[in-house]
């Protein structure tokens, strides 16, 4: 819709003109009639003086009316000046609406039959669909988290016959939602074809060979999410809200290490069937496992944990490695079941242990001093072997 064009300038009254040219007439001529009148009290001047005087007076007062008609034409000329420049902006006001109306019918249209296509039935025109709806997220920002809904919503629904589509449409994921390019640690760059900070939500899905290498999310969902194939991979990934893997079901192997993770993060329940590294994550607010199953030997070496930490009812088949973790306080790791050794070694809990959980069996914490790399004196727990 064209957007409505700003007030015009009222119409001049019909009598404005008129009544300004009497003004101008009067002032001036009563001025001239004043000054007329004064001459005649001046009995000193000559008659030649005094004619010369009336000359100047009248002068005098032609020069007052057209100062003052000059005054008003310059009214009037700034008057029509403004109502061409509003006339124009108007004009142009209309012209950018009708334009912007018309691209953003386009858009729709496009992103319309974009989405039609994701229902073909011919595998070529569901890729096509998805190209389309790349292309238009690279060119309206606005639009990028709606296409990353659309991509999800398509992840989510379980088809195996759609394997090459269902991989494009992950590839676009982790193309567009990665910050930074190159391997973690080396060498790394900003990604030019970055959509920002985005929701993410695949819960359910069942995802193959899943990459989001160095992705930047808003929040992350991904409870019941199957992932198979050779690896799923979340190195480097930071998500700056919450991320929920509630019994999600890892049947690739499992790469957090380097997690960034600045709101709460929840793995409860989830299943962990061909090994889990989570070395060097961080995870500012918490994280709980609740209940979760790790079939092969787990790494947590290097961990932050953050406030909140729970391992209640976890079960390692072959244990897990948390060698150089630091923990806000201790976690929760009652009703653990584990069928390998647990390893704390160089781990450190901040808060006294009576603020959090208890070590498993075979460990324990011993308070000891340190200064920080400001030099402040502190205090802090190691965790250390019974005896």
């Amino acid at each position: 819709m064209v957007e409505p064009s700003r007030s015009h300038l009222p119409p001049m009254p019909r009598w404005l003109v008129p009544a300004v040219v009497a003004v101008v007439l009067l002032i001036s001529g009563g001025l001239v009639w004043v000054l007329l009148w004064g001459l005649d009290t001046f009995e000193h001047l000559t008659d030649s003086e005094h004619a010369t005087a009336r000359l100047d007076v009248v002068k005098i007062g032609l020069t007052v009316a057209g100062g003052g008609g000059a005054l008003f034409a310059l009214w009037l000329g700034v008057r029509r000046q403004r109502a061409v420049e509003r006339d124009s902006e108007d004009r142009y006001a209309a012209q950018t609406a009708t334009e912007r109306d018309a691209t953003e019918r386009r858009i729709t249209e496009l992103y319309g039959r974009a989405v039609d296509q994701l229902g073909s039935d011919k595998a070529a025109v569901r890729l096509g669909g998805l190209y389309a709806l790349e292309r238009l997220a690279n060119d309206h920002e606005q639009l990028r988290q709606t296409v990353v809904n659309v991509l999800c919503a398509y992840l989510r629904m379980h088809n195996a016959e759609d394997g090459q589509v269902r991989l494009t449409a992950q590839k676009i994921l982790g193309d567009h939602l990665r910050g930074e390019e190159g391997i973690f640690g080396v060498n790394l760059r900003p990604n030019p074809r970055f959509w920002g900070e985005l929701e993410v939500d695949l819960s359910e899905a069942k995802l193959v060979d899943f990459d989001l290498t160095n992705a930047r999310l808003k929040s992350a969902d991904f409870e019941n999410t199957v992932f198979i194939g050779r690896l799923a991979n979340f190195v480097g990934v930071v998500v700056v809200g919450d991320a929920n893997f509630a019994e999600a079901e890892f049947r690739a192997p499992a790469h957090f290490h380097h997690v960034s993770a600045r709101g709460f993060v929840a793995f409860d329940h989830a299943k962990f069937a061909s090994g889990a590294v989570f070395a060097d994550a961080e995870f500012w607010y918490g994280v709980t496992f609740y209940s979760a199953g790790f079939m092969l030997r787990a790494e947590f070496d290097g961990v932050n944990f953050g406030l909140v930490g729970s391992f209640e009812g976890a079960a390692f088949r072959e244990g897990a490695s948390f060698c150089g973790s630091v923990f806000d306080t201790f976690p929760n790791f009652s009703g653990v079941v584990c069928g390998g050794s647990l390893d704390f070694s160089n781990s450190t809990v901040m808060s006294s242990p009576a603020d959090g959980g208890s070590p498993p069996d075979g460990w324990t914490v011993k308070k000891e001093a340190f200064a920080d790399d400001g030099g402040v004196d502190g205090v802090r727990w190691r965790v250390v072997r019974n005896g």
